[in-house]
């Protein structure tokens, strides 16, 4: 009787072994994506997916982790610059999580300020540095566009500030 007992005993926790696993891997497990139509589905739906996404500037990977009360949360991952983009191969292999409203399909980094990570970081850091080389190499074109009353504005005060820098070095 015992023998039979402990049978099954252990028939009973292989069976419960078997449904955790099989459970575990039904709510956890993504699917993959092959294409854009397959993730956008997938997002509005919030159902856990992984889509690798070849854009012309980089190759990204989505992956839909879970849904909350109201949002879809997707990891975003930078995976590789293509060839001729040398300023993003800094974002290699970094990665931010967005949160897009459940039913709302659209790209997760479009909006960074839905997002937070490393990834935002260092793209907002790569925009002001490329708006800052724009401001800089097309000064002359902006400057002439401003109204004249800004124009006088911003010659006032590099006017003003030189004389302020004179009276600084006479004072030392």
């Amino acid at each position: 009787m015992k023998k039979r007992e402990a049978l099954i005993i252990i028939i009973l926790l292989v069976i419960l072994v078997a449904l955790v696993l099989l459970a575990y891997f039904k709510f956890s497990s993504s699917q993959a994506c092959e294409n854009e139509a397959c993730f956008n589905s997938a997002l509005e739906g919030c159902k856990k997916t992984i889509y690798n996404a070849n854009t012309p500037e980089a190759l990204w990977r989505y992956t839909i982790k879970k849904k909350t009360a109201n949002e879809c949360l997707i990891n975003v991952e930078f995976i590789e610059a293509k060839q001729g983009k040398v300023e993003l191969q800094a974002l290699q292999g970094k990665e931010m999580l967005c949160a897009l409203p459940i039913g709302i399909v659209a790209s997760p980094q479009a909006d960074l300020k839905n997002c937070h990570g490393r990834l935002k970081e260092d793209i907002q850091e790569l925009i002001i540095q490329k708006t800052h080389t724009y401001i800089t190499d097309n000064w002359d074109k902006i400057s002439s566009a401003l109204p004249v009353e800004a124009s006088a504005a911003n010659s006032t005060t590099s006017v003003s500030a030189q004389d302020n820098s004179t009276q600084q070095n006479k004072t030392k």
